[in-house]
């Protein structure tokens, strides 16, 4: 069975959603991990990562409309932050949990919008 472009995308952005909901429940825990959430937000980071590297090189072969630009630098200045504020929490630099939280939540967002970028197309 053959999907289409969008479905592909809607599949995705599901997926990618439901394993930020569920914090990756059935991984394992990476080594050098401190706890099972560090671990999830490792993985996070990489799907995360990996998304934005791919909308950089759908952008310039002109995959993705230029007026999606200001999209995908507001989700990379979210990764970065989100990234940021992880690193101090798992340095044990910052306790505060509920910024991580939000960072992680307002990241998950903007790569979603990413993706339907991408899809749109």
């Amino acid at each position: 069975m053959k999907f289409s472009k969008k479905q592909q995308t809607a599949f995705s952005i599901i997926v990618f959603l439901l394993w930020m909901a569920t914090a990756c429940a059935t991984r394992g825990i990476h080594p050098g991990a401190i706890n099972k959430t560090d671990s999830d937000l490792y993985d996070g980071f990489l799907i995360a990562q990996a998304t934005l590297n791919q909308a950089k090189v759908d952008f310039a072969a002109g995959k993705i409309p230029a007026s999606a630009k200001d999209e995908i630098n507001t989700a990379i200045r979210a990764y970065n932050v989100a990234q940021e504020t992880w690193k101090a929490w798992r340095s044990g630099a910052s306790k505060d949990y509920a910024q991580l939280e939000k960072d992680i939540s307002a990241l998950t967002r903007e790569v979603a919008k990413v993706i339907r970028l991408r899809g749109d197309k």
